[in-house]
C-alpha cells in the first residue's frame, strides 16, 4: 500500500499474507503438474502460453498435431481436475493453474516456445486471416521477438504489430495500441530512419499519438 502522507510504499500484513498464499498455491499446483506424464506437461505448458481458454483447433495448430492427439495429451490433466474440457476446447479451472502451467517451462525456453507456437499458428493463414487474428498472433511473436534474426520474419512481425496497433487505436484502446507500436519500433533496424524512412515515421508518429 502507498502511504498518502509520505508517498512511500508500505506492505501491510494482509497483503503479505495474500501474496504468500498465492505463491504457495502456484507452487502446489506446479508440484501436481510435475507428477503428470512428460507429454501432458508439454501440452499443458503450451496451452498456458495461449491463454486461459483455448479452442481445440488452435491447440492442434500450436502443437503441430491433430485434435485427437490434443485430447489424448490433455486427458491426464483433465482427469486430475486441472483442466475443463468443453465441446470447443479446454480451459484452466483457475488462472493460478495457467500460471503454474506456464511455470513448467524453464525461463530460458519460454521465448523460443512462444516463437514456435507463433510460427505454427501463422504459417497456414492468409494475410487477411493474420490481420483478423492480429492481437493473439502479435502476443505470441512479441514474447520471443528478441530472438528473431531472419530479416523477412522481423519485417512480417513489424507489420503484424502495426496492424494490431491500428486496430487497437481505432477502438480507443490506446494503452494496448501503444504496446504494439512500441514493439514494432523496437524491431526496426538501427538504420531504419534512412533505409525505411516512411515506415519509421508512420510507426513513431502512431506511437507518439498513443502516448
Amino acid at each position: 500500500a502507498v502511504d498518502r502522507a509520505s508517498g512511500e510504499l508500505r506492505w501491510d500484513l494482509a497483503e503479505i499474507r495474500a501474496r504468500s498464499v498465492t505463491d504457495n498455491v502456484v507452487d502446489l499446483l506446479l508440484s501436481k503438474l510435475r507428477r503428470l506424464s512428460r507429454r501432458t506437461q508439454v501440452a499443458v505448458a503450451e496451452m498456458a502460453c495461449l491463454g486461459n481458454e483455448v479452442e481445440t483447433t488452435v491447440l492442434a495448430s500450436a502443437q503441430g498435431s491433430s485434435a485427437e492427439e490434443v485430447h489424448s495429451a490433455l486427458a491426464e490433466a483433465t482427469r486430475a481436475g486441472l483442466l475443463f474440457r468443453s465441446e470447443r476446447g479446454y480451459r484452466f479451472l483457475h488462472d493460478r493453474v495457467q500460471e503454474a502451467g506456464h511455470a513448467l517451462l524453464p525461463p530460458e525456453e519460454r521465448a523460443s516456445t512462444h516463437l514456435r507456437i507463433a510460427r505454427r499458428l501463422t504459417a497456414p493463414l492468409s494475410e487477411e486471416e493474420v490481420a483478423e487474428r492480429a492481437f493473439d498472433l502479435a502476443g505470441q511473436w512479441n514474447r520471443g521477438a528478441h530472438q528473431l534474426t531472419d530479416a523477412d520474419e522481423i519485417a512480417a512481425v513489424i507489420r503484424l504489430n502495426a496492424t494490431a496497433g491500428a486496430k487497437a487505436k481505432a477502438s480507443a484502446a490506446y494503452a494496448s495500441a501503444r504496446a504494439y507500436y512500441a514493439s514494432a519500433v523496437a524491431l526496426l533496424p538501427k538504420d531504419a530512419w534512412s533505409t525505411r524512412h516512411a515506415t519509421t515515421v508512420d510507426l513513431n508518429l502512431a506511437l507518439a499519438e498513443c502516448e
